[in-house]
């Protein structure tokens, strides 16, 4: 009879794993961080040294070697990668598989701070969804906050709006819509004589875009005021994902914005080698992701994933090719459905 349970039914875990993956880090040193105050012992620490490891093969070797067991207190979803010496700025990864609408997600943080959160998370006292937002005091160098740029190369305004509000939403908002639905039915059922606040559904923010460079935005000036209030409210947003700034270009060659994207980006203190193009082709194609080094490249990913791809790869889960892979991945989950 096999020991195995579901991650419902075993539901508290009160050990991990810590990967490092970079030399000039101790055992001794991450224990120290990681183990508890309160803890009597450091036996729910458990450091592996894995040097030169990507955070995706580790994802592979966690999840072939942790089980979910019933004699087995190691949390099988989550783990913390200690892949810089920055333990404080630039901090560590607390990785959660399958947290985030089904996707692999990850965190960056001082290190003590994601074994909070993870210990938080192994007895279900917080969620993913509690401890993912990004807060208005986090670390440029753990957290991308505007740090890409999305280029507007698509002749429509209203429809480049739509899609950079779904690529700064990311995954956050996948299936509200029909969890929304499923409430509102709920709500019809169990309330006999409902008013019109208890029928109305729950709106999802909206978030306008700030167009910085080249053009100004278009609008009508009485609208102004209401504008910038609003995306100074997009911005403060902890739920949104707020990684991309809109730049409008004054050219709509692609080699053209490659060979000056360093010194836009410098001047607005943004990634000097990945963007984003928001151009004719997105409704049929997807967002063109694009890289300026160490060679040029680029791959087009359609979905709500793609607004996770950059900031995956500037947190390190994962590298540009394993993005281009993903994006591929999805693609083909989406031709089959």
């Amino acid at each position: 009879m096999t020991d195995e349970v579901t991650f419902k039914e075993h539901n508290s875990f009160f050990a991990f794993r810590a990967y490092v993956t970079v030399p000039g880090v101790t055992r001794e040193t991450v224990l120290r961080h990681l183990v508890h105050p309160d803890a009597d012992d450091d036996e729910g620490v458990l450091v592996e040294v894995c040097i030169g490891e990507t955070v995706q093969s580790l994802i592979q070797h966690h999840d072939e070697n942790t089980p979910i067991r019933r004699d087995s207190d190691v949390h099988p979803r989550m783990f913390i990668v200690i892949d810089s010496t920055d333990l404080q700025e630039r901090g560590v990864l607390l990785v959660g598989l399958q947290q985030y609408h089904g996707h692999n997600d990850a965190v960056r943080g001082p290190i003590e701070e994601m074994r909070d959160s993870l210990l938080s998370m192994s007895i279900a006292n917080t969620d993913w969804w509690e401890e993912k937002p990004i807060r208005a005091d986090s670390n440029p160098k753990a957290v991308p906050k505007q740090w890409f740029t999305a280029y507007n190369l698509h002749d429509d305004q209203t429809k480049f709006d739509e899609a950079f509000l779904k690529l700064n939403e990311g995954l956050y908002d996948v299936h509200v819509d029909e969890d929304e639905d499923d409430e509102m039915e709920m709500e019809m059922e169990t309330v006999e004589t409902p008013d019109d606040d208890a029928l109305s559904d729950v709106s999802i923010s909206s978030h306008l875009v700030e167009v910085t460079g080249g053009d100004e935005a278009v609008g009508d000036d009485d609208d102004q005021g209401d504008d910038e209030e609003a995306i100074e409210e997009a911005e403060d947003d902890p739920n949104m994902g707020n990684f991309y700034r809109a730049f409008k270009p004054d050219t709509s060659d692609l080699d053209q914005i490659a060979q000056g994207h360093a010194t836009q980006a410098q001047q607005h203190k943004q990634d000097p080698n990945m963007f984003v193009v928001i151009d004719q082709e997105y409704e049929a194609e997807g967002f063109l992701i694009m890289r300026v080094t160490p060679e040029r490249d680029s791959f087009r990913c359609k979905g709500a994933v793609a607004g996770e791809l950059l900031r995956w790869i500037w947190i390190n889960l994962m590298t540009w090719d394993g993005a281009k892979a993903y994006a591929a991945r999805q693609e083909n989950t989406q031709q089959q459905e």
